[in-house]
């Protein structure tokens, strides 16, 4: 969280401001209650700076965990791609819809 809100600090500095985070599950084998907690506290985290948490790659054991654990409904169902291209694609696209609001 530190890296977070450390870079968040220095968005002053910056021309363009970060509005998404990507984050690759791919070497994530499996996710226990902490590993959830830890994702909700991250997106809480990141809503509060106005970042956008977006998950890539996780494995089907992985996806299985956050249904069971509601974690989809809390971080939103349309952040979750099933890779990083797709991610990004995402990001670009909501970039070229409103290029006043979104930044990649």
């Amino acid at each position: 969280m530190k890296l977070v809100t450390h870079t968040n600090g220095n968005e002053e500095n910056t021309k363009e401001n970060v509005h998404f985070a990507v984050l690759d599950m791919s070497n994530v084998m499996s996710v226990d209650t902490s590993g959830i907690v830890m994702l909700e506290e991250l997106h809480r985290e990141l809503v509060s700076q106005s970042i956008q948490l977006t998950i890539a790659n996780p494995r089907l054991r992985v996806i299985n965990k956050m249904k069971t654990a509601k974690c989809f409904d809390k971080l939103g169902k349309g952040w979750i791609f099933l890779t990083i291209g797709d991610a990004v694609d995402a990001c670009l696209s909501l970039k070229i819809a409103d290029p006043s609001s979104t930044n990649c």
